[in-house]
């Protein structure tokens, strides 16, 4: 009982923290959308429309705005209802596969819940695609996995690149699809011997998408240079697949493991996008939960594993890559000053 207890109010308070929290990075930008999402005419592929009236030209996200503020919903009531919903399913699911939902809760506090709470349609797309691998894990059925995708893609459609592991996963026996497997895993385990190569063509890349208004939008993807940050996504990727090795013969009936293990390698294959942009770091970002799951359920207390305290140094350190460190980390301030907690003790 007292876990449950301890549960609920964890749970509870990131949601509220999440939901809450206003005047940090990329704050203004949804409150526009939010605003803007009144405009929405229901043309899901308008991407003109979005441009003109400011709203999100991903239609999903756009959507649940739209019914949000026709019903009268500010943006903080809208976010902290979503927050809460989403963060009450992700706990009841962890509930589900691991009976130590507070190693999660604690893991998803160190890295990357502050990122969730300024990107929030990333977070929703962790989301979908946790409950997509469970379910995968759950039924195998492979085209229930790329409709849950497909719907993630429409919060962020850089979704999309998960689109393939379906492909992968439902043909794991065939011959030709076993050496594809091996040959993109070897090319991208070599990634950080061509990664130089791929940053200096991406101005090109990035120009030619300027060029069209439907697709401009993801120039930025392209221009922005990467400097050696792509190291630190590809580092996680192989130490993860390590820690998860160790625990296969353990887990040998656990089908979720399994699925989250299959993801990690495909992960690793699609190494060549990160040496992109430092956007294309929250390909792996956006697949921590799961592995937060399977780290719950590890019983590394008993083993004194050096492997999950070396993992968690990881975590910390993609964080600190990622959002902690100088320039950014100010951002994570912002966060811990303006919420419904700092606002009731402290006052505004």
């Amino acid at each position: 009982m007292g876990k449950i207890l301890y549960t609920f109010l964890g749970t509870f308070t990131l949601a509220l923290l999440m939901g809450t929290s206003y005047n940090m990075a990329d704050y203004e930008n949804y409150c526009g959308f939010y605003a803007s999402s009144i405009n929405f005419d229901f043309d899901f592929f308008d991407y003109g429309g979005a441009l003109w009236f400011g709203y999100s030209r991903d239609s999903g996200y756009t959507l649940i705005n739209y019914y949000a503020n026709y019903s009268g919903f500010n943006y903080i009531e809208f976010k902290t209802i979503l927050s809460l919903l989403c963060m009450l399913a992700l706990s009841y699911w962890v509930y589900r596969l691991s009976n130590n939902c507070i190693c999660f809760l604690i893991l998803y506090l160190i890295y990357p819940f502050f990122m969730d709470v300024i990107q929030i349609r990333n977070y929703i797309v962790e989301i979908i695609l946790f409950y997509a691998l469970y379910d995968l894990s759950q039924n195998k059925n492979t085209i229930k996995y790329v409709l849950f995708v497909l719907i993630a893609a429409s919060f962020h459609s850089l979704a999309l690149v998960y689109l393939p592991f379906a492909f992968f996963y439902a043909l794991s026996g065939n011959f030709i699809v076993v050496k594809l497997k091996k040959m993109l895993l070897l090319l991208g385990a070599m990634m950080p011997i061509y990664a130089p190569y791929i940053e200096e063509n991406m101005e090109l890349i990035g120009l030619l998408l300027s060029n069209d208004s439907g697709i401009q939008h993801y120039e930025r993807y392209t221009t922005v240079s990467m400097g050696y940050g792509y190291l630190y996504a590809y580092l996680f990727i192989l130490i993860v697949i390590i820690y998860l090795r160790k625990y296969k013969n353990i887990f040998m009936h656990n089908n979720f493991f399994h699925v989250v293990y299959d993801m990690y390698f495909y992960l690793l294959m699609l190494s060549p996008l990160y040496a992109v942009n430092g956007n294309m770091t929250r390909i792996p970002r956006n697949l921590m939960l799961p592995l937060f799951v399977i780290m719950s359920m590890t019983e590394w207390r008993k083993n004194k594993d050096l492997s999950f305290i070396a993992l968690v140094v990881v975590i910390f350190l993609f964080g600190w890559f990622d959002l902690y460190k100088p320039g950014t980390g100010e951002n994570v301030l912002l966060i811990l000053q303006n919420n419904i907690f700092a606002d009731f003790f402290i006052g505004e």
